[in-house]
C-alpha cells in the first residue's frame, strides 16, 4: 500500500515539475502567472478565465485581485507600458487556460506538450478559430488524432464523456493559440 503512495506521489510530482519547467513560464511575459501564490484558488482562476474574467463568486472575486497584484507588481518590475501589461494579462490567461485543460485531462495521460503538438498539427486557420472559443469537427479529428499519436489516453473515453473532453481539449488550444498571440504582442510592443 505504502509503495502505491510512493508511486502516486512521484507520477504527480513529474506533472508539477514538467509544468514548472516550461521555458515560456521563465520569461518576463509570464511574469503574473509565475508568480501567482500556490494558495490561489486554481476552480476558481480557470472559471475567471473562461469567463473573461468577470468574477461572480467571492472566489473568483479574491483570485481576480490576486490577478490585479501579481500584474500590477510584474509591471513595475518589468517597466511595462499599458502594451506590454495587456500582453502578459492575454499570457496568463492563455496559461491558466491551458493548466487547467492539462489538469482535467490528466487521468487520460494527457500533457501540455502533448496539447501543444496537438495545436501545432492545426492549420493557421484552425488556430484561429479556437482562440475564439470554436472548432470544426475535422479540425478537432486532427488535435485528437495528434493527441493520441503523443501518448494521450483520449481513445478509451467512452462515446458520452467525448463531448467533455473535446470541450477540454478546445480549452488548451485556444489558451495556446492565446499564449502565442500575447507572446508576438509582447515582441511588438
Amino acid at each position: 500500500m505504502s509503495l502505491l503512495l510512493i508511486a502516486a506521489a512521484l507520477f504527480a510530482g513529474g506533472v508539477q515539475e514538467e509544468e514548472a519547467r516550461r521555458p515560456r513560464d521563465q520569461t518576463p511575459i509570464a511574469c503574473p502567472y509565475r508568480t501567482l501564490p500556490r494558495t490561489i484558488d486554481r476552480d476558481a482562476l480557470a472559471s475567471l478565465a473562461r469567463s473573461g474574467f468577470e468574477p461572480k463568486t467571492d472566489a473568483e472575486k479574491r483570485a481576480f485581485q490576486m490577478v490585479g497584484q501579481r500584474i500590477a507588481a510584474c509591471q513595475g518590475s518589468n517597466g511595462w507600458g499599458e502594451r506590454s501589461r495587456q500582453a502578459a494579462f492575454r499570457y496568463l490567461t492563455g496559461r491558466v487556460l491551458l493548466s487547467n485543460s492539462r489538469y482535467q485531462l490528466r487521468s487520460h495521460s494527457v500533457t501540455t506538450a502533448q496539447i501543444e503538438a496537438a495545436h501545432a498539427a492545426l492549420s493557421p486557420e484552425a488556430q484561429q478559430a479556437v482562440a475564439r472559443g470554436s472548432i470544426a469537427s475535422a479540425d478537432m479529428t486532427v488535435a485528437w488524432n495528434a493527441l493520441v499519436a503523443g501518448g494521450a489516453k483520449i481513445d478509451a473515453v467512452p462515446a458520452d464523456q467525448r463531448g467533455a473532453v473535446a470541450g477540454l481539449i478546445l480549452q488548451g488550444l485556444a489558451g495556446v493559440t492565446i499564449m502565442a498571440e500575447a507572446e508576438a504582442a509582447y515582441r511588438t510592443r
